[in-house]
């Protein structure tokens, strides 16, 4: 699976045919048994600082569009328990992939994407939900990017 969030050649990100994204990498104490919002600081964004926070994206005004949203938490397992990943937009998953292990391993990765038209103001969240019993470190990379603005599309 290949993660990017990439600038126009020009190097900024926007405008006419750029495109701007956000990509987080990161690892969390995740407690066992709810459902938590991924809140690891992005390494890259292109849009204002105040756009993301604490792992919620909120979409800004004048940046509705066609979104490309990832998220993959990978986990090394101990015993057998299930994983769960989930999109998250204005406080309703949209996408949604879990996962059960068996047994110890090098680790595994639970998956999930979705495409939506985010108009101004929806909130994006990738949130990770777990059952070992206690905390886990989980580690996981998302992305959001912009593929485009405008158009007549049903908002979200």
């Amino acid at each position: 699976t290949a993660w990017a969030c990439a600038a126009d050649d020009a190097g900024s990100a926007g405008g006419s045919g750029g495109t701007k994204g956000i990509y987080v990498s990161g690892t969390q104490s995740v407690a066992s048994g709810s459902w938590i919002t991924f809140t690891q600081a992005a390494t890259r964004n292109d849009f204002s600082a105040g756009d993301f926070v604490s792992g919620v994206f909120t979409v800004p005004a004048g940046q509705e569009g066609w979104y490309s949203l990832s998220f993959a938490p990978t986990y090394s397992p101990n015993n057998t328990f299930y994983v769960g990943a989930a999109i998250v937009v204005n406080g309703t998953i949209e996408a949604f992939s879990s996962d059960t292990t068996g047994s110890a391993s090098l680790g595994s990765t639970v998956s999930v994407a979705h495409n939506a038209y985010l108009a101004a103001g929806a909130t994006v969240r990738f949130n990770v939900r777990h059952s070992t019993g206690a905390s886990e470190s989980i580690t996981a990379r998302s992305s959001i990017v912009m593929l485009g603005g405008g158009g007549s599309g049903q908002d979200v």
